[in-house]
Order: structure tokens, then C-alpha cells, then sequence
């Protein structure tokens, strides 16, 4: 496991994916007592989640809103990572009132995050990549406990932030992944005031000061952008020492 994924795995944002329970694409015949699901649903699938009541933890692969729908009413789960969402309306999740780690990829089809709002306060972790229709984060503010939010982009399209505002009252922060996202403002001074943060991934387009005065503020923080400027004395330097590298096969 290479260190920035084991990272990510010990933050809650990501798995062991050596460590899942078998795939299965059809749940019949599966005991409805099982604590950990690994189940993906077939395009002629409408449904099949209701009556897994002793499910804590459960990955989903592919789903559509009648899912989402039907994992609103199971009533232990603790863990939901969803690979794969064709819903558009997200508020349902609200009513698992035991989940505490949330993990979506693929939400193109949402268009605001106002159903984070209905969401348990006592959710830790948040991660959500594709949901390219979205730029505002004011309501992770509702998630006090939070200690692990990543909102990214894919392989092909940046998200957008409008600022990270919202995030400065999300005190016991520890974990922030930006990967793959552009903020409006190219401001990271809502970050120095979490007091808990202490991992931060992000793209290096943000002012050179900006990664100076969060490291003065915040310096048990890891964050690449500020070994480089350690061990190069600036970011344009430490770019083209990569580049040197590449180009000479180091």
C-alpha cells in the first residue's frame, strides 16, 4: 500500500480494498444478518436493500435513487461507500441516523449539498469526488464533528470551491483532501484556523505565500507543497527539479 493511500485508508476515506468481503451482483440468497456488504447492483436491478437491518458497513456499487432509498431504512449502518450514482436527490441519507463515514464517487447528478444538513452530527468522515454540478461547501459547516473531509475532482474535470471558508468552523478537522480542485478565492487562510489539522492534500495552484503563511501558522501540518518549499526555497524550483528528474530518469 503506497503512503499516500495509506493515508487516505487511515483518515476513513478510502479502504483496504484487499480486505472487502466478495463481490456479489445478486443478493438473493445472501444471509439479511451479514454486518458487511460488498454488493453491485445490476442495470436491470431496481432494488434489494431493504430487510439488512444488522448491516454496519456496506459498498455499494452503483446506485440508483430507489437504493438510496431503500439504504435510508436499514438501521445500523455505520459505514456507506458508494461507487457509482445515478440519484439526484441525496436528503434520504439523512435518516441513517448511526452512519459515521460516508465516502461517495460519481455525484454528477446532484446539484447542491444542502442535504448534508440532514445528515447525523455525529458523522466523522465526508468524502465526495465528481460532483461537478457543486462549488459551495457552506453546508459542511453542519458537520462539527468532522474529522476527515475530501471534496475532489476526477481524472479529467477539476471541482470547483468557491472558497474554503466554511471549512474554518469545522474544528476538529484533522484530514483535508483537495486533489484535482480549483478554489475561487486561491485562498487556503480559512486553514489556519483549525487547530487540529494536520494533513493536507491540494493542487499547487494557490499563491506561494499562501502555502508560507499556512505553514508558519500550522506547523505540525503535512502538506507536499511545503517540504518542496523547504528543500528547494521555492515552488517554481522544486517543479523544475522534478522535471530534471523526469527528463534524466531519476
Amino acid at each position: 500500500m503506497d503512503s499516500g493511500h495509506k493515508v487516505r485508508v487511515e483518515a476513513g476515506v478510502s479502504f483496504d480494498w484487499q480486505a472487502l468481503p466478495r463481490l456479489v451482483e445478486n443478493l438473493d440468497g445472501i444471509d439479511r444478518n451479514v454486518e458487511r456488504l460488498h454488493f453491485r447492483r445490476g442495470k436491470s436491478s431496481t432494488g434489494g436493500m431493504a430487510g439488512f437491518n444488522r448491516l454496519k458497513t456496506l459498498w455499494l456499487r452503483q446506485a440508483n435513487q430507489k437504493v438510496i432509498d431503500e439504504i435510508s431504512g436499514l438501521p445500523l449502518l455505520d459505514t456507506l461507500y458508494i461507487d457509482g450514482l445515478s440519484a439526484s436527490s441525496l436528503k434520504p441519507l439523512g435518516e441513517i441516523r448511526t452512519l459515521r463515514r460516508l465516502v461517495i464517487h460519481g455525484g454528477a447528478k446532484v446539484d447542491n449539498l444542502d442535504w448534508i444538513r440532514g445528515l447525523p452530527p455525529g458523522l466523522l468522515v465526508l468524502y465526495l469526488e465528481g460532483f461537478k454540478r457543486i462549488s459551495d461547501l457552506d453546508a459542511v459547516k453542519s458537520l462539527a464533528q468532522l474529522t476527515a473531509f475530501g471534496f475532489e475532482g476526477g481524472m479529467s474535470t477539476h471541482a470547483r470551491i468557491d472558497t474554503l471558508e466554511p471549512l474554518a468552523s469545522v474544528s476538529h478537522l484533522r484530514y483535508l483532501f483537495l486533489a484535482a480542485a480549483r478554489v475561487a478565492t486561491q485562498s487556503l487562510e480559512p486553514l489556519r484556523r483549525l487547530p487540529r489539522l494536520e494533513h493536507l492534500e491540494c493542487v499547487m495552484q494557490f499563491p506561494e505565500r499562501e502555502f508560507i503563511e499556512l505553514h508558519k501558522a500550522r506547523p505540525a501540518l503535512h502538506c507536499d507543497w511545503f517540504d518542496m518549499l523547504e528543500n528547494h526555497g521555492s515552488l517554481r524550483a522544486g517543479k523544475h527539479a522534478i522535471l530534471d528528474r523526469i527528463r534524466h530518469g531519476g
